[in-house]
């Protein structure tokens, strides 16, 4: 019983996402994120982002904008380096798209530095488990 519940609020999970498209999964991220479910922000901020790539193409502002969500909730959820990556890509696409002196840029390269700085401060892993570094 509990299984085929499951499958059916996953079924419906997929298609409320599919009407929704990329905007109603960021919004969706951003509600969890405002929230504190972070883990669910980071899946929803990957929905978008795949979604976008698909609408728009993978080198679009509204791609890096749910990467650098996404990079945000990482590194808040003490996976760091997976953040560090996230944010570095999205910085890449907007000075791409909007030159290495934009707002946006200077608003990323800001974040990737906390990011950055967090690396050095991250707790030692505890016997037998990693660094939080996979999704």
């Amino acid at each position: 019983m509990v299984s085929l519940t499951r499958r059916w609020t996953r079924r419906v999970g997929v298609w409320l996402l599919v009407r929704a498209g990329a905007e109603g999964a960021y919004g969706a991220g951003l509600r969890y994120a405002d929230r504190g479910r972070l883990e669910a922000a980071v899946e929803a901020f990957e929905d978008a982002q795949r979604l976008w790539e698909r609408e728009v193409g993978p080198r679009h502002a509204h791609v890096a904008a749910a990467m650098a969500r996404r990079a945000w909730c990482c590194v808040r959820l003490g996976r760091v380096p997976d953040g560090v990556r996230l944010y570095e890509h999205a910085m890449e696409l907007e000075r791409d798209l909007h030159g290495a002196d934009s707002a946006r840029v200077r608003e990323l390269g800001h974040q990737l530095a906390e990011a950055r700085a967090r690396l050095g401060v991250l707790p030692p892993p505890a016997v037998g488990e990693g660094r939080g570094g996979g999704e």
